[in-house]
């Protein structure tokens, strides 16, 4: 399977939401959604920067990987960005 990198910003009201109970979002959020387009998640990170995290993917083909961010994950996250290596 391709590995898929995404990245994303959190909204200010998902930030707040963090700080007020502290948790690995990125390790249980990228979870769910690799494993909802059939894949897994390979490693997931916070960032600094134009993003706040960044997810590695393993997902069968470009057509699942393209029906991320899911829709739990549009409300947390703005400017979200995809790429292929």
């Amino acid at each position: 399977m391709p590995f898929f990198m995404y990245q994303g910003s959190y909204t200010a009201e998902s930030w707040a939401a963090q700080m007020k109970n502290p948790e690995n979002r990125v390790q249980i959020v990228g979870q769910q959604a690799c494993e909802a387009v059939g894949g897994r998640l390979v490693a997931g990170w916070y960032c600094f920067g134009e993003y706040d995290i960044m997810v590695i993917c393993n997902v069968p083909n470009a057509r699942l990987w393209r029906r991320l961010p899911s829709r739990s994950a549009r409300a947390v996250l703005s400017n979200p960005a995809r790429r292929r290596s």
